[in-house]
This record gives structure tokens, C-alpha cells and sequence, in this order.
């Protein structure tokens, strides 16, 4: 039997380090670039995995592990809308976004998301408009939205995500909770 030159692991962490220097005394930390293809090409079958750091840019989708389950992205402060990248991933059932994407628009395409369950999405400092295609993530259970403070209204298309249960909203604007109350706007939506 071969010995493997390496472990598959289910799951990986991975966090960017802090490059450190003082001037004046004070203490100055610059953030290493993650770059998240390097880090997906040695594990093929990963399962989970969760990223702290900056990204530049995300590898296409089929860079991937097939199996990719689990995507959290902490600060990655990307520029490109990562959802077209990510709604291809056939099995993923749960992403986690925190300072995630830095850009205005972000789009969920039809039939995007074919096993999501669960997304949060917090601290999206920019975001202001997201559009959710009908047929987008017809899985999803759980939908959280958190601290983006400029995203006037939940997408349109969440009508059509029967299967959603939960709508968390945490640290948003009041008008933004108002238009999703009982006599609000965006009631229909959800």
C-alpha cells in the first residue's frame, strides 16, 4: 500500500497571518493576502472550510473541492461579487459571510445554490442592492442578515424561496425592519 504524501482532512482553517512592525511605537499590522486557490488545490475532497483574511479574488468554482459543504469567508473584503463562483458549488449546504464583499450589487442566479440550507450575510459595509433570481436557492431554510446597513430592501426573489423558515435581521436600519414588518413593503418577499 502507497502511503499518501498527504491527509485529506474533512475540514480546514485557515487564517492569515499578521505581519507586524512598530513605528513611533505604535504597532502596525498588514493583513497577508489569502490565496484561496493555492490553499483549495491541495485538498481535493474538503468538506468545510472556513477562511480568515483577505482575498483578492476566489478561484472559479471547479477549483473547489465537489464537496465543499461549508464556506465561511471572515474579512475577506472582496471587490467581484463572489456569487457566481460560489452558487455553483453543488453541495454546499451552509455559507458564512463576514466582511465577506466589499462591492454594491451582489446576484444569485437561477438555479444557483442547489443545496444552500442555510446563508448569513453580516457586515457588508457597501451592499446595497441584491438580486435573487426565481429558482436561486430553493433550499434554503435559514437566511440571516446582519449589519448592511446600506441594503435598502431583502431581494425580490425570496418570494419564491418556499422552503425559507427563519429571516434573521440583526443591526439593520429601523426603515429596513419596518418594510419586512406585518404592514411593510417587503412583507410579500417573505
Amino acid at each position: 500500500m502507497l502511503p499518501l504524501s498527504k491527509p485529506f482532512p474533512r475540514g480546514l482553517q485557515y487564517t492569515s497571518k499578521e505581519v507586524g512592525s512598530t513605528m513611533g511605537g505604535r504597532r502596525l499590522c498588514a493583513i497577508e493576502v489569502v490565496d484561496v486557490g493555492h490553499v483549495v488545490q491541495d485538498f481535493p475532497c474538503l468538506h468545510k472550510l472556513h477562511i480568515e483574511g483577505r482575498i483578492n479574488k476566489l478561484p472559479n468554482h471547479q477549483e473547489f473541492s465537489p464537496y465543499l459543504a461549508k464556506l465561511t469567508l471572515l474579512g475577506s473584503r472582496l471587490v467581484e461579487d463572489p456569487m457566481p463562483i460560489v452558487e455553483k458549488l453543488p453541495y454546499l449546504r451552509v455559507l458564512r459571510g463576514w466582511e465577506a464583499f466589499i462591492g454594491k450589487q451582489m446576484v444569485c442566479s437561477e438555479k444557483g445554490f442547489p443545496q444552500l440550507k442555510s446563508l448569513l450575510s453580516q457586515g457588508l459595509p457597501n451592499l446595497q442592492k441584491w438580486t435573487v433570481k426565481a429558482g436561486a436557492m430553493h433550499s434554503l431554510c435559514h437566511l440571516e442578515i446582519t449589519d448592511c446597513n446600506k441594503l435598502v430592501t431583502v431581494p425580490h426573489g425570496l418570494k419564491f424561496v418556499s422552503m425559507l423558515k427563519e429571516l434573521e435581521i440583526q443591526w439593520m436600519p429601523r426603515e429596513f425592519k419596518h418594510r419586512l414588518e406585518e404592514e411593510g413593503d417587503d412583507f410579500y418577499k417573505v
